[in-house]
């Protein structure tokens, strides 16, 4: 009886722990899976165009002073100051 009953606590130990791996495991794909996950913002200082996260981007000025922020989920922003002459920026389509 006594042999039964550890076999019994090492199964539930075990099934335990496979619990808990499958419940991580599940979390990882959740967070990865989830769209627009959360990511550090790039700003764009000097012209140029490429992608980012998936979505494609284009900055042009003809004088220094505007920044071009992406963000998340192909939102982006963008901020200028009395300096910044003949701004131009967009953000379009995602990448397949």
């Amino acid at each position: 009886m006594n042999t039964l009953t550890h076999e019994m606590r090492r199964r539930r130990g075990l099934v335990a722990a496979v619990r808990s791996l499958l419940a991580a495991a599940a979390a990882v794909v959740v967070v990865f899976a989830l769209p627009g996950a959360v990511q550090a913002a790039t700003t764009i200082t000097s012209n140029s165009t490429g992608t980012d996260n998936g979505y494609f981007y284009s900055f042009w000025e003809q004088s220094s002073g505007a920044t071009m922020t992406l963000g998340s989920g192909g939102n982006y922003s963008l901020n200028w100051n009395t300096a910044s002459q003949n701004v131009v920026a967009g953000r379009g389509w995602a990448s397949a």
